[in-house]
């Protein structure tokens, strides 16, 4: 299969969307993590531990995938222009199998 060069955001939409906002919400935890624990521990620069224990790391991915929304996804593939403004209906489920979030406009229409 060939697949043409930069085609990958029109092939999957959600990639430069989602990614780009779960790298930044990621990231803004484990800064504030070490700011924090630093202002707390009144560390200088070089005290800063180097190493995060792979438990905070899991529930900060958690917690940033989170803060992702129906309507932020629908925004994403309201953008690539696939669907003409028609109304994409997003939902969020929880790993019990119900409904966890989406988007207000679908819940509007339903």
């Amino acid at each position: 299969m060939f697949l043409p060069a930069n085609s990958t955001s029109v092939i999957q939409p959600l990639d430069p969307g989602t990614v780009h906002s779960f790298k930044s919400k990621f990231c803004s935890l484990l800064n504030n993590f070490l700011i924090s624990n630093a202002i707390t521990d009144n560390l200088e620069h070089s005290q800063i531990p180097k190493t995060i224990y792979m438990s905070y790391v899991l529930h900060s991915v958690q917690n940033a995938f989170g803060e992702i929304t129906a309507d932020f996804i629908s925004n994403c593939w309201r953008k690539t222009g696939i669907f003409n403004n028609a109304e994409i209906k997003v939902y969020l489920y929880c790993e019990d199998g119900e409904v966890g979030r989406s988007s207000e406009s679908s819940i509007k229409s339903i």
